[in-house]
């Protein structure tokens, strides 16, 4: 798949996902609704909300069955980067049909792998991309910050990098930290931007994940294939290289993780790391 393919392919996914999400929401916006209210009335006490939380309680009313692969490759203690794979579809494994993902399930799953492996309190922070000088962007990045996510936008480089030192921080300290290394959405892997590899500074180890969804016939059964830890020793050493040398060194630790995540799904799902 060339890269003008991948391109339209991508557009008309997205195309198609945003109408089943509308037609979720208006399907079950008379219980959406008061959980939103509920959500922003915290923010404007100042409060952090429990993203692990709210996620398993939307999972209760929909009863979504999320089988996890790997599970086993989660450490059990210390700060966490999660490294995702970001595809728009679900040839992501193997006979699976070209079906796009609802974004819940896949964060509910992770929720449910890392409660069972770390407790009923592990909590993950999301580093979010926004759409800067919209309505939705600006809700959008008012909601997810209630649940203590770090917005990241291509025109405010500035946020971004505050959002991504906030980040490297938090997993110093034993925070888990969320993040698509591609920062979009694709039908296949595209290249990694720069911002996975200021996280290696935390000294965490990277967990590489995909996930995907398929018909069962009567419903969708959910998938995230998790794979083993990626360890970024010496990155803080980094900082001391000319500024060419440092930029080689995290190009080739974002493809280092890319890499990781490539060899979960199948070639034809692997983009630009297709070797």
């Amino acid at each position: 798949m060339n890269k003008l393919e991948v391109l339209a392919e991508t557009s008309t996914q997205m195309k198609n996902s945003l109408v089943d999400h509308i037609c979720f929401v208006i399907r079950n916006i008379g219980w959406i609704l008061p959980q939103v209210r509920n959500t922003m009335a915290s923010g404007k006490k100042g409060e952090r909300r429990s993203l692990g939380d709210d996620l398993l309680k939307i999972n209760e009313r929909f009863r979504t069955k999320i089988e996890i692969e790997g599970e086993e490759n989660i450490p059990t203690e210390g700060g966490l980067i999660l490294a995702m794979a970001h595809l728009v579809n679900t040839k992501t494994f193997p006979g699976w049909e070209n079906k796009k993902v609802n974004p819940t399930w896949w964060l509910v799953g992770i929720t449910q792998a890392l409660r069972k492996r770390r407790g009923k309190e592990a909590e993950f922070r999301l580093i979010f991309k926004f759409l800067a000088g919209t309505e939705f962007g600006r809700f959008w990045k008012k909601l997810i910050s209630i649940y203590g996510g770090l917005p990241v936008n291509p025109k405010a480089p500035k946020e971004s990098l505050n959002s991504l030192k906030q980040a490297t921080e938090a997993a110093k300290d034993g925070e888990i930290i969320l993040i698509a290394p591609e920062g979009e959405t694709h039908v296949a892997l595209t290249s990694a931007k720069r911002g996975i590899a200021r996280l290696a500074l935390s000294d965490c180890p990277f967990l590489p994940l995909v996930y995907a969804e398929t018909s069962t016939g009567q419903g969708f059964k959910y998938t995230i294939r998790i794979g083993k830890p990626i360890y970024s020793e010496g990155a803080n050493q980094w900082q001391d290289l000319p500024r060419s040398e440092r930029k080689k060194k995290e190009i080739e630790f974002a493809n280092t993780v890319m890499n990781r995540i490539a060899a979960l799904i199948p070639k034809n799902q692997r983009g630009v790391y297709e070797y």
